[in-house]
Parts: structure tokens; C-alpha cells; sequence
């Protein structure tokens, strides 16, 4: 077996492809005499690849198919469609492809806050054209007196209700400050 045939062979294992789908993928790409019947002699070490049509080709192929999955460790790339495996490298080459991973700090984003709960164990979303809209997620109020003056609100227009302390994963913008951030009037104060 040539010296191609070997770096053609370690580089399809690293990208856990087989013969046939190595030549499916060199297809694509529209290199001559990869063929599966070839590959798989070429494999076996039973005949060597044309080198200059067929084997260096390849062999950048596969090289440009690793340098991609390096790029995006410590995430795999499901490279098991001919089609899409192509258009995903051209899509890298070209540089339509971004990948942006972002943690968190678990608590960073958890605020204990105030949420309104019905009697039917409905939670309180706000007042929308005029109506009470309630579900999932409760609509998260900062501070108790708010939260208070809410409840006597919702329990003057025949909504019994009352105020439930917890911690929730939401943002600093989504949090009532006041009872207009519920859709309330200076009226209905």
C-alpha cells in the first residue's frame, strides 16, 4: 500500500468513514477513480490509487473534512450525508459558518422575585385589554409591596389571588418594577 492509501485511510478513521462513504463524499467533489470498488482494494492493500488523480485529491479532501472538525471540538459534526457533508465544508471554507458557545453562571440569572397565583393555581401574566391574562410562566415581580398591591388589585376586580415568594431563572428586564410593567393604569392604583 502506498503512502497515500495509508494517510487516505487514517484520516477516513478519523472521521469514522467507511470506504463507501468516502467515495460517496470524493463523488461530490467529483474526484476521478474513487470509486468504492477502488477504495476498498486501495483499503485492502491490494492495488494503489492513481496518485495524481485520485489519491492527493483525496487525500486534501479528507484533510480539509479534519481541519473543519477541529474547528468545532469539542462538538462532532455529523458528517453522515454526502450532500450536506459537502455543503457544510464549503459553507466553512467560504466562512458562513459561526459557532458561539456561551456559559453561564447558574445563579447569575436566578432572582428571588414575587408571582400572583390564582385560586385555580393559575399564575399571573398581566393585564391585557383590560382582561387578566394568567399561565406559564407567571409574570415575576421585584419587590413584595408591589407584588401586595397587585393582589388587593386583582382581588378588587373578583380575582382572588394571592402572592408567592420563589426564584426563578428570567432577566433583570422581564421583572415587574411597578404595577404599569403588568399593564395596571395610574387608575387602578
Amino acid at each position: 500500500m502506498g503512502v497515500y492509501e495509508n494517510m487516505i485511510q487514517n484520516k477516513a478513521n478519523k472521521l469514522d468513514w467507511t470506504a463507501v462513504f468516502v467515495a460517496s463524499v470524493a463523488g461530490k467533489f467529483d474526484i476521478p477513480g474513487a470509486s468504492e470498488a477502488s477504495l476498498s482494494k486501495a483499503f485492502n492493500r491490494t492495488r494503489e490509487l492513481p496518485s495524481r488523480e485520485t489519491a492527493l485529491p483525496l487525500d486534501l479532501l479528507l484533510g480539509r473534512f479534519l481541519k473543519m472538525c477541529a474547528a468545532f471540538e469539542p462538538f462532532k459534526l455529523r458528517l453522515d450525508d454526502p450532500v450536506e457533508a459537502k455543503t457544510l465544508l464549503e459553507d466553512f471554507e467560504a466562512g458562513n459558518l459561526v459557532v458561539s458557545v456561551t456559559r453561564q453562571d447558574l445563579g447569575a440569572l436566578i432572582y428571588p422575585v414575587f408571582v400572583i397565583e390564582s385560586e385555580s393555581n393559575k399564575l399571573f401574566q398581566g393585564i391585557q385589554d383590560g382582561e387578566t391574562c394568567s399561565g406559564v410562566p407567571g409574570a415575576p415581580i421585584k419587590d413584595q409591596k408591589i407584588a401586595d398591591d397587585v393582589v388587593k388589585m386583582l382581588k378588587d376586580m373578583g380575582c382572588p389571588c394571592r402572592a408567592v415568594s420563589i426564584r426563578t431563572r428570567t432577566t433583570e428586564a422581564k421583572i415587574a418594577r411597578s404595577i404599569r410593567d403588568l399593564g395596571f393604569t395610574e387608575t387602578a392604583a
